[in-house]
């Protein structure tokens, strides 16, 4: 617990992992134990970045984009840190390093390849604030109608699923896989067990 008194427990995985899902459910769970917890979801969707791209058709993935989701990844956590005992957050940023690796073509002694070195030094030190990374391993269906941010990705679920598990194992995060195959109480039901056995806040 890192956060002044909130402890922090993040839900990472492929897009389409059911992360988003899940956290509400677990959420729901707290509240209705008494917890106070916040609910950050995932930046991408409200980054006027992104939006450009995917909703827009202006551009396309370049480090400023990345550099956006990576700090509102950040900068989302210590603001609710102010006002919650528990912060559910949908990915961290070593998420957003592994897509960034992923989507960008990065060369060598180059501004963008810096960044990345940077950022990968900032998510070492920064994982140390999660009291618990959980890891969703099932793959849903991802062709969601209407859902362009999606969409964008789409054909990359099975990549960014390795290359995500790749990042943490190289920056010596931990992850706590999720059982697969769980419906989503059961899923939620999980992760309420796994937080009370690492002291993680479950009811007031």
């Amino acid at each position: 617990m890192t956060l002044r008194e909130a402890s922090l427990v993040a839900f990472d995985g492929t897009h389409a992992s059911g992360k988003t899902t899940l956290i509400y459910a677990v959420a729901a769970l707290l509240r209705a134990k008494g917890v106070h917890v916040g609910v950050l979801p995932e930046p991408a969707r409200a980054s006027p970045f992104v939006d450009d791209v995917v909703i827009h058709k202006v551009g396309d993935f370049d480090m400023l984009l990345e550099l956006d989701l990576f700090a509102a990844q950040i900068r989302n956590c210590v603001r609710a840190a102010r006002g919650h005992d528990v912060i559910l957050a949908d990915k961290t940023p070593t998420n957003v390093l592994a897509y960034c690796k992923m989507v960008l073509r990065i060369e060598p002694a180059t501004w963008d390849a810096a960044m990345v070195d940077a950022m990968g030094a900032f998510c070492r030190s920064w994982g140390t604030a999660y009291d618990a990374v959980f890891y969703c391993q099932d793959h849903f269906g991802i062709q969601q109608q209407g859902d362009r941010y999606r969409s964008k990705v789409a054909h990359l679920q099975g990549q960014a699923d390795l290359l995500v598990r790749e990042e943490y194992t190289a920056l010596d995060q931990e992850l706590i896989p999720i059982p697969s195959g769980l419906a989503l109480e059961e899923r939620a039901q999980w992760v309420i067990q796994r937080m009370r056995q690492l002291a993680i806040p479950t009811e007031a």
